[in-house]
């Protein structure tokens, strides 16, 4: 189980937010319009989440129902990072 991203994090792309750096696997990658985190690479130590400064990061066990379809769209990053 990883991390996930949600749409909180939409065009917030424009500055390097405390998730990245809290990041010491380097899974959160910047997509076109919003950030993302690579599942194979989270380690699920939740460094991230509370310095998420949108609220936009969860365990993918605790993303709201109306955000579930951000889970996959965490396990695409690769295609929205190369778009």
């Amino acid at each position: 189980m990883a991390y996930v991203v949600t749409s909180a994090c939409i065009d917030e792309t424009t500055f390097e937010p405390e998730c990245e750096r809290a990041c010491e696997e380097m899974a959160i990658h910047r997509g076109r319009f919003t950030r993302l985190i690579d599942p194979d690479t989270c380690t699920d130590c939740g460094r991230c989440e509370p310095v998420c400064p949108v609220g936009a990061i969860f365990a993918a066990a605790r993303v709201p129902a109306p955000e579930h379809e951000w889970i996959a769209h965490n396990r695409a990053w690769r295609q929205e990072a190369l778009s």
